[in-house]
């Protein structure tokens, strides 16, 4: 039967948009109907607007703290009631729930569906994270509570997450899909790396739980032992607490802002990079997919679900999280081993056949059907 799915995404940036977007064509391909319930600032909301959705309905978010106050109470007094009548005609199978907002909860709560399926994509909350303490306030780990399935992207955090919210034989396993979207926006940031150097870069939110300060420690060590090498750090944050231990390293370039979609390829393009997650902990990571798909060698701690995405010495190298030293070896062991290089880029191109959001999509309509 012909399944009529909703998707709840009320973010506007990052991983979010992009996990949405692939997981609902993935959806389409297999026959699905799709209702889209988006924050109208999607970053990718073009995209959105030429797939063949049965419904597409862009919600007025927020874009500023004031501005989430005013919205949500907006939302909370008005919004819903809209939402509520414009769904009201619909049969709707399922609600999915890609990744969750303040807001996954109010609407999942007016919709009329058979089941409620959610992503938990940080079982266990980042190191340092200052938004898990509003996550009972706003409703957030209620989303959990309530869903009548979750999914998470690693398999070790199945049976945690089963425990946590009293959800046994309702916890599905579901690997993220390619994060190959990059490759076909129009590039704006080339990055002009010295091919005579070893380029390692980082790439992603600057978080305490990201491990800059284990980074910088360990190119401080590559530096004392390598002359020809460099180390690019992207991405938004605060970068304030790592600017001091920097600034004393040789050929850093810090580029501490939001990155585009269509600046990601630049990154990821130029002679000798080798990508560096220094994460002190994790669950998974979209930028070892992105990586991947652009034939990045990755180095990245051994923590969380990332001995899932990378297996060690073949996809890519895993060190003790935390460890410098270790992890300077590593980087220096790479750099000058083309071999090794070469070996995990072949093996990587392999392990990339079995990551499709075809799939993906397959696995949770099995999901869905599920008692």
């Amino acid at each position: 039967m012909r399944k009529l799915i909703l998707i709840n995404y009320t973010g506007r940036k990052g991983g979010g948009p992009l996990d949405a977007i692939e997981m609902t064509k993935g959806l389409l391909a297999h026959g699905c109907s799709i209702i889209a319930v988006l924050s109208e600032s999607i970053e990718n909301r073009e995209e959105w607007e030429r797939l063949p959705l049965l419904k597409l309905i862009l919600i007025p978010t927020y874009r500023s703290r004031l501005g989430f106050t005013a919205r949500t109470l907006w939302f909370f007094l008005v919004g819903r009631k809209r939402l509520a009548k414009q769904l009201k005609s619909y049969k709707i199978d399922a609600i999915y729930c890609p990744m969750i907002t303040f807001w996954t909860k109010m609407i999942n709560d007016v919709v009329p569906a058979q089941e409620t399926i959610v992503v938990n994509h940080d079982p266990i909350p980042h190191s340092g994270d200052k938004y898990a303490k509003w996550g009972t306030l706003f409703s957030t780990d209620a989303c959990y509570h309530s869903a009548s399935k979750i999914v998470v992207h690693s398999k070790i955090y199945v049976s945690y997450v089963e425990k946590r919210y009293k959800k046994r034989g309702k916890v599905f396993y579901i690997p993220l899909g390619r994060h190959d979207c990059y490759k076909y926006h129009a590039q704006q940031m080339p990055c002009n790396y010295n091919p005579n150097m070893f380029n390692f870069i980082f790439f992603g939110t600057i978080s305490r739980y990201k491990g800059i300060d284990v980074l910088l420690k360990a190119y401080g060590i590559v530096c004392r032992r390598m002359k020809n090498v460099s180390l690019s750090i992207y991405g938004s944050g605060d970068f304030a607490p790592y600017r001091r231990q920097a600034e004393h390293l040789l050929n850093v370039t810090v580029v501490n802002r939001w990155i585009a979609d269509e600046e990601v390829a630049g990154i990821f393009q130029g002679e000798n990079l080798i990508i560096v997650l220094p994460y002190i902990d994790a669950t998974q990571s979209g930028v070892v997919l992105v990586s991947m798909d652009f034939g990045v060698p990755i180095i990245a701690s051994d923590t969380g679900g990332l001995s899932e995405q990378i297996e060690d010495h073949v996809t890519g190298i895993l060190v003790e999280p935390g460890n410098a030293e270790a992890l300077a070896e590593a980087m220096i062991q790479l750099a000058i081993d083309k071999e090794e290089q070469t070996r995990i880029q072949k093996n990587v191109r392999a392990y990339l056949q079995t990551l499709n959001w075809g799939e993906s999509a397959r696995k949770l309509l099995a999901c869905m059907d599920e008692a």
